[in-house]
């Protein structure tokens, strides 16, 4: 069951399925919080803007009496530089001079102003700025000013109160906090008088905090309680792996439909690949869909069966053939031994028995060594004694064999050869030709002639045996080099033909990387030949390039 495909799919699917579920989770469940605590960061940010804004207005006084410039002004500057920088820091001076707080003790900075009580230009880039101006001793002012907005009020109130502040001055010291504020340690963002504002935001635990640090160096700090929004966010993380998993068991669902009904085609290619067999070789795989994946398996299976079948009943074919073959010499041995042994005989009548049993035992010889040739062909095992072949001597040898042959029966044989040499088992080429000359000779018509040709063509050699006889039906061309096949089987057998020369001819010449062809017109003649591949620096001939056909008269 683990094994089947049908089950790797669905897991193969489920897994992909959690890891993209898993993934697009925690992004969804990421993007919420940051989503809400970014929302929660901007309400902070605001209402620190609006304190800092209120407690500008509120406190200017205060904000002089600790604000204290370097010892040495520049003396190009003078009033100018101090309104600018007044109200760069939103505090308004009434005049142009700066006084001293009536509650100062007289100085000789004072003697040295006169009696208006102020510095003149002349020497206020001489002389250091006044001492500071000690802070008031109570800051409990700021609540009595009503300093928060009527809006702002309940924002702070009650022990359930969303929002809480502290303020500070620069020395850390708490000028205003709401009631039910935490304790929160003071750190001291103040980098100087000509710093500019700074805004921090930080968590403390369950809190959520923003400081802001004034030019001044002010610190308004404004902060809430995130708890209930991690728990909020929680449930959101719930909701979120409860939708997964809802969408993770529908996708393992379907996918297992979607699955079994995509494998559902192979499963009938099982029963019917298990059904096919020797009795019901006929059958074929339904090709409901031929334009898809499994529609082109199922065609090339079908395919296959084809040529099974055809394999099949060509094995059986050849055995019953192999059968009638084998039975016919021994047949003949059979009923010449229990003839000649039913009564004595005298020496010629036994040695005429005998002489007929020879012959019956020389043509089953040659029909098993034929079947056994053509078995070691066909395992791929021709053991074939490769060498140097010329083809001019090998079909001079084949036409000097059989011209005995051919005067016997009229039958006037003719050669063009040019030498021709490939790499090849002479003996084995040597036979191929000697069985188209064989074939063009016996079945030929009295009277014939028979013409043998050797040549080069475009790197190969062509060995072509033709002849006049008559010739082969168009009908029967595609099946002469079939095992036992015979176009005429009555004359055939008269003739002592097998029924397999042609079908050794085109083992032997595969087997040398060759390929023979047949072409013939009924009571025109018939030519076959025969291609051989030439040797690298014999296909160089380009005057001459060549190919080995044999041509011969053939009718089995």
């Amino acid at each position: 069951m683990i094994r089947s495909l049908r089950w790797r799919l669905q897991a193969w699917h489920a897994v992909v399925l959690t890891a993209v579920l898993s993934i697009f989770g925690m992004v969804v469940y990421h993007l919420l919080w940051q989503t809400r605590i970014d929302q929660i960061d901007s309400e902070l940010y605001r209402t620190a803007e609006v304190l800092t804004s209120r407690l500008r207005r509120l406190l200017p006084a205060m904000q002089m009496s600790r604000w204290r410039p370097p010892m040495e002004l520049p003396e190009v500057l003078g009033r100018e530089w101090l309104q600018s920088l007044n109200t760069s820091n939103e505090m308004e001076l009434e005049s142009e001079v700066i006084q001293r707080p009536p509650s100062a003790p007289a100085s000789d900075d004072e003697q040295a102003r006169g009696s208006s009580g102020v510095f003149s230009e002349q020497q206020f880039g001489q002389r250091p700025f006044p001492p500071e101006i000690p802070r008031p001793e109570s800051m409990t002012n700021l609540a009595d000013e009503h300093w928060l907005p009527e809006d702002f009020v309940t924002l702070f109130e009650g022990v359930d109160a969303p929002l809480y502040y502290i303020v500070w001055d620069r020395d850390g010291v708490i000028l205003q906090r709401s009631d039910f504020a935490p304790q929160v340690k003071f750190e001291n963002l103040y980098k100087g008088w000509n710093s500019l504002p700074v805004r921090t935001v930080q968590s403390r635990g369950w809190l959520r905090e923003v400081t802001h640090c004034t030019s001044f160096g002010n610190h308004v700090l404004v902060g809430r309680s995130i708890q209930g929004d991690v728990a909020s966010q929680h449930g959101s993380g719930w909701l979120l792996a409860a939708c997964g998993w809802l969408v993770l068991t529908l996708g393992v669902v379907g996918g297992g439909w979607l699955s079994g009904r995509a494998l559902r085609p192979l499963a009938s290619m099982s029963v019917t690949a298990k059904n096919i067999s020797v009795e019901n070789i006929s059958q074929r795989i339904d090709l409901a869909e031929t334009d898809s994946e499994l529609g082109q398996l199922a065609l090339v299976l079908n395919q296959t069966f084809d040529r099974l079948q055809s394999a099949f009943e060509h094995q059986l074919r050849f055995t019953a053939d192999a059968s009638h073959e084998l039975r016919t010499p021994l047949a003949v041995i059979l009923s010449q031994t229990e003839l000649t042994l039913s009564k004595p005989r005298s020496s010629d009548e036994y040695r005429t028995a005998l002489e007929t049993c020879q012959r019956a035992g020389r043509r089953m010889r040659s029909l098993i060594d034929s079947l056994l040739l053509l078995a070691r062909f066909d395992a791929g095992h021709p053991e074939l004694q490769r060498g140097s072949v010329d083809l001019a001597e090998v079909a001079n040898e084949s036409v000097e064999l059989l011209r005995p042959l051919a005067d016997e029966r009229k039958i006037t044989l003719r050669s063009e050869v040019l030498p021709m040499s490939v790499v090849g088992d002479r003996d084995r080429l040597g036979q191929v030709v000697t069985n188209l000359l064989a074939n063009a000779i016996r079945y030929n018509q009295e009277g014939g002639h028979v013409e043998v040709r050797v040549e080069r063509v475009n790197g190969h050699a062509i060995v072509s045996v033709s002849d006049n006889g008559i010739g082969i039906p168009t009908e029967e061309l595609p099946h002469i080099f079939e095992r036992f096949y015979r176009v005429d089987k009555a004359r055939t057998r008269v003739e002592g033909g097998t029924g397999l020369g042609l079908a050794i001819c085109q083992s032997v010449v595969e087997a040398h990387g060759g390929q023979i062809t047949a072409r013939s017109e009924p009571e025109h003649g018939t030519t076959l030949e025969v291609r051989l591949p030439l040797p690298p620096e014999t296909g160089k001939d380009l005057q001459n390039p060549g190919y080995l056909v044999a041509a011969s008269s053939f009718h089995s």
